[in-house]
C-alpha cells in the first residue's frame, strides 16, 4: 500500500486528514465553462423573420423565404445559412439559387 493510502488508527479504512482519494473530481470555475445558451437575434429581412446567433454568424431561415431575400441576407455577411425544406415551398428553383449565391460569396449553405 502506498504511503499516502496509510490508515489512521483509530478509524479503520478512513485516510490521513488532508490526503486525497485516487478520484479527482475536475471542476470549471464559472469563467471556463461554455455557455450551453446563446442569444437569438430576430431579423426583418425582405418580409421575412430569420434568426441569427452568435454575431450573427450563423442565420436560420424558418418561415419563408424568397428571391429578394437573398441580397439583404447575404449582406449580412454569415458563414453559414441553414433553411427548413419547407420554406421554399417545393421550388427548386429558389433553392438552388440561394445555394448558388451563398457559394459565390464563400457562405456555407444547409438546408434541413
Amino acid at each position: 500500500m502506498p504511503k499516502h493510502w496509510r490508515h489512521n488508527s483509530n478509524v479503520r479504512g478512513r485516510r490521513k486528514a488532508g490526503r486525497h482519494s485516487g478520484r479527482h473530481a475536475v471542476r470549471a470555475s464559472p469563467e471556463v465553462r461554455p455557455a450551453l445558451t446563446v442569444p437569438i437575434e430576430r431579423l426583418a429581412i425582405g418580409g421575412a423573420t430569420v434568426y441569427a446567433i452568435n454575431g450573427r454568424t450563423m442565420v436560420f431561415i424558418l418561415e419563408k423565404f424568397t428571391l429578394e431575400m437573398v441580397e439583404p441576407l447575404l449582406g449580412l455577411k454569415p458563414r453559414e445559412v441553414v433553411a427548413i425544406d419547407g420554406v421554399f415551398h417545393d421550388s427548386d428553383e429558389l433553392k438552388t439559387n440561394l445555394d448558388l449565391q451563398c457559394r459565390d460569396a464563400q457562405v456555407r449553405f444547409t438546408c434541413v
